[in-house]
């Protein structure tokens, strides 16, 4: 399966302005290719087409992107199974981004791409390593979104033999306490020798997983920058990587709350100089590209409309109106700036959305 380079994606949506369709369509990852899915597809597409004619009154812009929104409808990748995918259609763009988050369906015709839920998919991507720790092989493995790929590189993996008691009639006698803990050192020495080696040319938090006196022996020793995330007990040796990754997912879910909620933290702080909350204030500070940090809650939109420069509710159906949100989370992506995404209520206090301020 190709690598899409989401980031990039984003940012070249972000910047792209002219009629265009952007539509957001939730799968069945657990059974792909379901024909339910091809329904849902199939009438997201017909409901797009529908509006964008209603839109544009350009036959020829009309035609070009109605081509190249049935492109990016025949791209889906059918055979893999995703949470969602990400379909977007201009005059001279198409472009399908799966996603592994839970949306809704919907469909967006406007002069910009709506970008909210291909952020929410970049803000909450897994990239993070897991060491199996033992003193007989030690295993490392890259976790990119729900990919495990371990690695066979820098020594790993690792398959050290400790040197033990010298040379003599009684060397098979078994090792005692001491010696134990010396073999297991020197193992573990080598282990953090070689995991500084893949986190300087690829810095991700880790998740250890071992026997209890192993993860203790490697406290002892460990120099690594990396920042431990999770530990799960236990010998995994020789597990397969589908249940490693289940196995550290508690860990990864951990640490991204941990993360959202000190940003939502942060954000309230700096209410009273340094941050704004709410949309009206937010898309405001974001069209004029103030935004150093927005927090967002997943899932939220607002329909509104201007008046006297200022965002107000309106019918998703009423003239002019746009979806205030997904201007905010464009603006920000176009000026470089950060985007969180955090869990329902976790913003009920400010308007389900924040921005920590550049100036």
């Amino acid at each position: 399966m190709p690598t899409i380079d989401r980031a990039a994606i984003t940012r070249e949506l972000a910047g792209a302005s002219g009629p265009s369709v952007s539509v957001v369509c939730p799968l069945d990852h657990l059974s792909p290719g379901n024909p339910v899915d091809e329904q849902v597809l199939t009438e997201l597409r017909d409901a797009a087409v529908v509006r964008l004619e209603a839109y544009s009154d350009d036959r020829g812009s009309t035609d070009r992107i109605v081509h190249n929104l049935d492109a990016a409808f025949g791209a889906v990748d059918r055979g893999h199974g995703h949470r969602a995918v990400a379909l977007f259609a201009g005059t001279d763009i198409t472009r399908v981004v799966p996603l592994e988050v839970n949306v809704e369906p919907r469909t967006v015709v406007g002069e910009r791409f709506a970008l909210a839920e291909l952020v929410t998919d970049n803000a909450r991507e897994v990239h993070a390593r897991v060491l199996v720790l033992s003193l007989a092989k030690t295993r490392c493995i890259d976790v990119t979104r729900r990919v495990a790929c371990e690695r066979h590189d820098a020594g790993f993996p690792i398959e050290v033999e400790a040197p033990t008691r010298e040379e003599t009639p009684h060397r098979d006698f078994t090792l005692d306490e001491h010696e134990h803990q010396e073999a297991a050192r020197y193992v573990l020495r080598a282990v953090d020798a070689s995991l500084k080696k893949v986190h300087e040319a690829d810095p991700r938090p880790i998740v250890l997983m071992g026997a209890e006196r192993d993860l203790s022996y490697w406290d002892e020793v460990s120099t690594t920058p990396a920042t431990v995330i999770g530990r799960v007990h236990g010998n995994y040796e020789r597990a397969g990587l589908s249940e490693i990754v289940t196995r550290v997912t508690p860990a990864f879910e951990s640490r991204r709350r941990e993360l959202e909620h000190a940003a939502a933290r942060d954000a309230g702080e700096k209410l009273t100089k340094g941050a704004v909350c709410g949309i009206a204030d937010v898309w405001a500070a974001a069209r004029d590209g103030r935004g150093y940090r927005l927090v967002i809650e997943a899932g939220y939109h607002f329909n509104g409309r201007l008046e006297s420069d200022q965002v107000t509710p309106a019918a998703a159906d009423a003239p002019a109106s746009f979806d205030a949100v997904d201007d905010a989370v464009r603006e920000q992506v176009r000026h470089g700036g950060e985007v969180v995404v955090v869990d329902n209520e976790v913003l009920a206090g400010y308007g389900r959305i924040a921005m920590v301020l550049r100036y």
